[in-house]
């Protein structure tokens, strides 16, 4: 009969939990619009679900084995985006198992409050701004506790053991590093756990947990090493992996000073204005931008050692900076209540809080220094040791103060998290991006190159947590830098385009744009200064708010003798208009009946009598609709008459200026009329 009431018991704490959980997993997905906290996640999802070619599990920082079996969930439903399920049921059972353990360690009202509290908060954390890293330390949270729970008692619980193993496991899966950082923290509940049954005599029990856990750790090892190697077996990969370790260095960690390190600069011909590019990931030259260069820079840097110095710089600004952090709070509100408890065990938590400090003092000393992604999981342990450590209270009277503070902490949290949740993209700029990527994709005929920051502008909005990509998406779009730069795949997609390198071949290539928002004049520098001094870069589409560009060292050549006049399929009105600035503009629209009119281009010339040469202008075209049908959304073309290099409409009439039209590999020619 006890038996059946502690079975009943505990089938009881697991519905309570389950729906404790699912409470605050359905009101994150309602109140919020959750999307991945860094580019990191889009991309990453991206690989695994096809976007640059066909399904990949080499996503670069998690386990191929935990990639290979989203890829099997693809190749069995592929409309789904697995990448987010599998971490969202990860998390949830993460969630669970941790709240499960709290409450059924000590089951009275302060650990349903405190279970309640760190739902609420980190619950927001994993389910609404979704980010592997974080992922992988609140499984293995998660994992290494409900070990403990399977192990300590005097039968172990092999489900729990199982699941728990499991859970730390797919941990090092998403971020072996993350595995790595945790494991002070809540470790530390059985290290000395363990060590206390040794002052009792219980030898066996001490051996138990150093077994368990020592095996668990060498088979998350283990299977990290196995990744590498499956890495490491293909040349392409191995090479991507050997050249992306230096260049994190680098753009992780920071350049060395340009001023100071100018020797070292201009021995590889780099400029202030190369720096900023690469500073702003913007580097994907392969001849300039190599392994070497890396190398060099990175040994140029000036050492940090350690210090009484960066002590005192880290304890200026820890913990003051963390109190910018919501969730820091709930920290401070368990330090107090342990304080306050009866049974305080100082050695754990002690042992806890110490490998917290340093873990943020080695960050810091790293430059990785208050970065939410890292720092969550690492606050998120220490606040489960701590809860774990909570009983009672030793003064009754204040049981009432406590609750209050407890409660008025959730709440503090729960409001810093409404105010600080960006307002949703709007569904219009969500199918504007993505409708920039189905026309890019459309267009196999040309590829695109996109900077580094407008490519994560487009792509995380485009595509978010609940998204997947059509496959092959992006085959014909390269990205100037980031971490997916020299990538087997993007390299494959590139060369397919005959290009080598990005920077050099996009210059008189009738069949390459740029797509940049951001850093198009540093850009133009870094061709001018490396490849071609007269190179300019001419704006022939604005798509959604997006420049694409034709770099080009002379005025483009058309062979004007042989175009067609323009017939009635062809229709045309341009008329000149006013800018913000008040210059003349010649605009209106340009278009061939049957017709996409985002595959065309329209050039303004005329014939030099004295130098007998054909001028030819591009026109920017733009998505402004002139007629409700999609092939004729983009006929709408614009440019400056400073651009032509006059002033005013009488000149455009006089001089014999022509309109010209380009499309599906024909050329149109008439007479320039202006409204």
């Amino acid at each position: 009969m006890k038996h059946l009431n502690w079975k009943k018991e505990k089938t009881s704490l697991w519905i309570k939990v389950i729906l404790m959980n699912l409470t605050i997993f359905v009101l994150s997905q309602i109140l919020f619009q959750p999307t991945f906290e860094t580019c990191d996640d889009n991309y990453m999802a991206a690989i695994l679900y096809g976007a640059y070619g066909e399904y990949n599990a080499h996503f670069i920082f998690s386990n191929i084995i935990l990639g290979k079996i989203i890829k099997a969930l693809l190749g069995i439903c592929p409309i789904l985006p697995w990448y987010t399920i599998v971490q969202y049921v990860g998390l949830f059972f993460a969630l669970t198992c941790i709240t499960y353990v709290l409450m059924k360690e000590e089951q009275n009202e302060y650990r349903t409050i405190l279970s309640w509290m760190l739902l609420v908060t980190f619950g927001y954390e994993c389910y609404v701004k979704v980010q592997f890293t974080k992922t992988a330390g609140v499984l293995t949270i998660a994992g290494i506790l409900f070990v403990y729970q399977a192990i300590k008692t005097e039968k172990i619980h092999v489900l729990q053991l199982i699941l728990g193993s499991g859970l730390a496991v797919l941990g090092s899966f998403w971020r072996f590093r993350g595995f790595l950082m945790i494991l002070p923290i809540v470790g530390s509940v059985a290290l000395f756990t363990g060590l206390w049954e040794i002052k009792k005599g219980h030898w066996k029990k001490f051996l138990r947990y150093g077994v368990v856990y020592g095996v668990l750790f060498l088979m998350c090892i283990f299977l990290n090493i196995f990744s590498n190697k499956v890495y490491n077996s293909n040349p392409e990969w191995k090479e991507y992996k050997e050249f992306n370790k230096v260049r994190a260095e680098l753009l992780d960690f920071g350049f060395p000073d340009y001023d100071e390190n100018r020797e070292i600069y201009q021995k590889h011909g780099i400029s202030k204005n190369d720096l900023e590019l690469y500073r702003n990931w913007n580097y994907g030259d392969p001849e300039r931008f190599t392994e070497e260069m890396l190398h060099d820079l990175a040994e140029a840097k000036e050492e940090r050692h350690l210090s009484m110095d960066v002590a005192r710089e880290f304890l200026t600004q820890f913990p003051v900076r963390y109190l910018k952090y919501p969730y820091f709070s709930v920290l401070i509100i368990l330090l107090v209540l342990w304080l306050l408890n009866a049974k305080r065990d100082k050695v754990t938590v002690g042992f806890a809080a110490t490998a917290f400090v340093l873990i943020e003092f080695y960050l810091f000393y790293k430059g990785r220094y208050f970065i939410n992604r890292i720092d969550m999981p690492i606050i998120m342990a220490l606040c489960v040791v701590l809860a774990m450590q909570i009983e009672k209270m030793r003064y009754e009277g204040l049981n009432k103060y406590v609750t209050a503070a407890v409660i008025g902490g959730v709440l503090l949290n729960g409001s810093s998290f409404l105010n600080e949740q960006a307002l949703p993209k709007a569904e219009k700029e969500k199918q504007e991006a993505q409708e920039v990527f189905e026309l890019i994709n459309a267009d196999k005929s040309h590829f695109y190159i996109m900077e580094n920051y407008t490519s994560d502008d487009l792509w995380t909005t485009a595509y978010s947590v609940w998204d997947v990509p059509p496959v092959g998406v992006n085959t014909n779009c390269y990205v100037m830098g980031g971490w997916r730069y020299n990538t087997p795949f993007s390299n494959y997609n590139k060369e397919c385009y005959g290009i080598k390198n990005p920077f050099r071949d996009i210059i008189d290539n009738p069949n390459v744009y740029m797509v940049n928002d951001y850093y198009m004049s540093a850009t133009l520098n870094y061709i001018q200064e490396h490849y071609c001094e007269t190179a300019t870069a001419q704006l022939v589409k604005e798509i959604n708010g997006h420049r694409f560009y034709k770099i080009v060292s002379k005025r483009p050549i058309l062979k004007t003798k042989s175009a067609k006049r323009f017939d009635d399929s062809i229709s045309c009105q341009l008329s000149i208009t006013k800018d913000e600035k008040g210059g003349n503009v010649l605009e209106g629209y340009v278009y061939k009946e049957g017709t996409n009119a985002y595959y065309q281009q329209v050039y303004i010339g005329r014939y030099d009598v004295e130098s007998q040469k054909e001028y030819v202008y591009p026109m920017k075209t733009t998505e402004k609709s002139w007629k409700e049908n999609w092939n004729q959304k983009y006929s709408w073309c614009s440019i400056p008459l400073s651009d032509l290099k006059i002033d005013k409409k009488e000149e455009l009439l006089k001089d014999g200026w022509k309109v010209y039209l380009e499309v599906d590999g024909e050329l149109y020619e008439q007479k320039l009329s202006i409204e």
